[in-house]
Parts: structure tokens; sequence; C-alpha cells
């Protein structure tokens, strides 16, 4: 773990966020939004993991599923 400070202009955030009424609230919901980012990059990592073990079927097998997902995702 580590300690980071950062630097928020509070009058906008209660104007956005009024329920952010002091800095320990403040605090808890940059908190909440860096724990859900760290979350997200781990599953990003995870789904372009390549295990350097795997057969060439097997590494097959994950490209043709990530190009199924890329195109699954566009709009035709």
């Amino acid at each position: 773990m580590c300690t980071v400070s950062v630097k928020v202009n509070e009058d906008v955030l209660r104007g956005v966020l009024p329920e952010l009424e002091n800095t320990a609230a403040i605090r808890k919901w940059a908190q909440k939004l860096i724990d859900a980012r760290i979350r997200e990059l781990v599953e990003e990592t995870k789904s372009f993991a390549i295990d350097r073990d795997m057969t060439p079927e097997e590494l097959f097998a994950v490209v043709v599923k990530d190009v199924e997902e890329i195109y699954a995702n566009k709009s035709i």
C-alpha cells in the first residue's frame, strides 16, 4: 500500500456532488474511484495475459476469442 496526495477543487466537486460535505467524504469517494479503477486494470490485464506454456492451438483459441469480442461489440 502507498499513500498519495491529490488536490481537489472542493467547490466544483460539491457543486456536482453536494453529498460530499467534508474532506473525509471526499477522501472516501476518491478512494472508491481509485479502487474501482484498479479492479478494472486487473481485469484488463487478465484478458491480455498469455500463458507462455500454451500450445499453438490454445493460443489461437485465445486470439479467436479476443477477435470475436472486439467485433461483437461493434455496431454494424
